[in-house]
């Protein structure tokens, strides 16, 4: 299974794209959630449980990247 990793804004993003550089990212930048685990953007959690049961079909040695772009503000 390829590496999932979680992040919180732009800088958070950039350090850890930098540690899995030369290898295939997949990146998805997605409102912040709330207590309840619900992000703000309502596309985002439209599409959030198609890419999570769609993440077994990439590479092993890929990196799954979810960064959070915190509040709709």
């Amino acid at each position: 299974m390829a590496k999932h990793v979680k992040c919180e804004g732009i800088d958070e993003f950039k350090a850890e794209a930098q540690k899995h550089k030369g290898k295939t990212v997949f990146v998805l930048f997605s409102g912040s959630t709330d207590k309840d685990g619900k992000s703000w953007c309502p596309d985002c959690e439209t599409a959030h449980p198609v890419i999570e049961r769609n993440l077994q079909h990439i590479p092993e040695d890929a990196v799954y990247i979810y960064c959070s772009v915190g509040d709709r503000d």
